[in-house]
């Protein structure tokens, strides 16, 4: 006589290594979804990094070199707005009424665009806004550069990245 009880033991151990394989390759499957992300941001916030020191670099040329007057800073003596030339491009540079008389306050923004065609991010814009600030009385200057992945004029989004940058002298 045979023993009952031994029915369906290897379709339950079937069952337990099905599952447990199953568990593993979910498991493999959410890692590799969450690394891809990481990446991706990685690498969008390298592209907001460079935006910020790009924005900022162009602010400090205008204001230490000015090629249209050495020795002057372009972010000083206008009223309303100037111009000044970065990446290829005419930039619009406006000042900000500051409540404080000593403060010269300028503000403008940069849209850079990937020019590498051969790579993949050939069709993204990022941006930089530039904040300067030079105080009359102290001779200083304080240039804050926000750079981010997306263009200028892109709505809000869950995939915008921000890296700013200060500059002090």
């Amino acid at each position: 006589m045979k023993n009952v009880h031994n029915k369906g033991f290897t379709i339950f151990f079937a069952l337990l290594v099905v599952g447990l394989v199953l568990g593993v390759g979910v498991s493999i499957s959410s890692l590799s979804q969450k690394q891809i992300v990481l990446s991706y941001f990685s690498k969008q916030s390298q592209a907001a990094f460079y935006a910020a020191d790009t924005g900022g670099e162009c602010a400090r040329f205008w204001d230490i070199k000015n090629p249209d007057n050495p020795g002057e800073s372009k972010f000083l003596s206008y009223n309303g707005s100037t111009s000044i030339s970065c990446g290829n491009q005419s930039i619009v540079v406006n000042r900000i009424a500051g409540t404080e008389p000593e403060l010269f306050i300028s503000n403008f923004k940069i849209a850079l665009k990937n020019t590498n065609l051969s790579s993949i991010d050939s069709v993204y814009s990022y941006c930089a806004d530039v904040t300067v600030t030079k105080n009359l009385q102290t001779g200083e200057t304080q240039i804050a550069s926000r750079g981010h992945n997306l263009d200028c004029n892109a709505p809000v989004s869950a995939r915008k990245v921000e890296r700013a940058i200060a500059i002090t002298y």
